[in-house]
């Protein structure tokens, strides 16, 4: 019994040891990850979630992440979310485009812009960016978080500003300290995300995880609370936060105030920067394809009414929601991912298109004297 004790606590005390070694040691704990992670994707990766083999789809290849033009010599500026950098079976989209339209395209990346709140007049007023000749940028979010962020344009500059102008030196000191300590020293020893991952994600327990939850899913429907409906025939999950907001009754004043706020956004890049705002707003997969959950949703046409408001208001804006729309009628065709977030190498390829056409036309009106127009593409 004692012999038997002794193995055992031994045991235990190896896999603790693994554990920790591997999450914290990242690239020592990434040789023992289960071989099917190493290459995959983070974020959006809705199958990573569940782990129910009845959601498996073959891995997409992931190209290699490859900025495109600088800031200086870039004619577009792009500044939105991970649509913008992921490279899945394609190219990035700033990169495809510059392929496509023959035009320099410099897209702000992700980590850039979380670090100025999702604010891009934030972003051009601590980057030292400097009025000088026109620039276009091109605000791209996907419609779950676009009235969140739209509603914090004005909001968070004024916060940021106060935050920074209300601090003392010795305060400032004191904060760095704190980030300092925060990033390196607690994060690596009081942390537990990258434990968990470990634990969840080695070759040991992942494949054993695996088959409990698709066991657990075909025995009695649960799946991950991440996922908020999910369709069999055809295989699709659907993000509950992207379910959620579609889901969302938006009242009028939510409506005014993002398009207020978008106005102002636009104004104010005019007048600090000479750069002129194009609006984009990346459809959510539950919206094009709500009725494979069959739950009995209708869509709110958000989109259509914000980009109505915007052209009233002289905010250009790229509709690419009915060129999908249209897509998906005609052909049927999947332009996201079953089991992912983000939008497929079709869906990315007639994105490009739509904004390749939209800048030709603009950058030709520019250079024959032509006034400026609102473009509603």
């Amino acid at each position: 019994m004692r012999i038997l004790f002794k193995y055992f606590w031994v045991s235990a005390l190896l896999l603790s040891l693994f554990l920790l070694v591997g999450a914290k040691i990242k690239p020592l704990g990434r040789f023992f990850l289960f071989r099917n992670l190493i290459d995959s994707h983070d974020y959006g990766n809705l199958y990573d979630f569940c782990k129910i083999d009845d959601f498996r789809s073959l891995p997409f290849h992931k190209n290699e992440y490859r900025p495109a033009s600088s800031l200086q010599s870039a004619k577009i500026i792009s500044f939105g979310d991970s649509f913008f950098n992921t490279a899945y079976d394609s190219d990035t989209f700033t990169r495809e485009f510059e392929k496509c339209a023959g035009l320099k395209m410099m897209n702000v990346a992700r980590d850039t812009a979380a670090k100025y709140w999702d604010v891009p007049l934030l972003y051009f007023q601590h980057s030292g960016y400097r009025k000088g000749r026109k620039k276009y940028l091109l605000l791209e979010t996907v419609e779950t978080y676009s009235l969140r962020r739209a509603l914090s344009y004005k909001q968070y500059e004024k916060q940021w500003d106060q935050q920074r102008s209300a601090q003392s030196l010795a305060q400032k000191i004191i904060r760095i300290k704190k980030s300092v300590f925060n990033n390196t020293v607690a994060n690596f020893f009081f942390q537990t995300y990258d434990i968990d991952y470990f634990f969840r994600d080695n070759f040991l327990i992942y494949p054993v995880n695996r088959l409990v939850n698709t066991l657990n899913f075909r025995w009695t429907g649960k799946i991950d609370s991440r996922i908020a409906r999910y369709s069999t025939l055809p295989k699709m999950l659907f993000f509950d936060e992207s379910v959620a907001f579609d889901q969302k009754l938006k009242s009028s004043a939510d409506y005014t105030l993002m398009v207020d706020n978008l106005v102002y956004l636009a104004e104010a890049l005019k007048e600090r920067y000479n750069i002129e705002l194009v609006y984009l707003i990346i459809p959510n997969k539950y919206t094009l394809y709500h009725a494979l959950a069959a739950d009995g949703y209708l869509y709110d046409d958000f989109i259509p009414y914000i980009y109505r408001e915007l052209a009233e208001r002289g905010v250009p804006t790229i509709d690419i929601f009915q060129d999908y729309l249209a897509c998906k009628q005609q052909f049927g065709a999947l332009l996201y991912y079953p089991c992912d977030t983000h939008y497929n190498k079709l869906g990315k390829s007639l994105l490009v298109e739509k904004t390749a056409q939209f800048f030709t036309a603009c950058l030709k009106r520019e250079n024959s004297g032509m006034p400026d127009v609102v473009i509603h593409e």
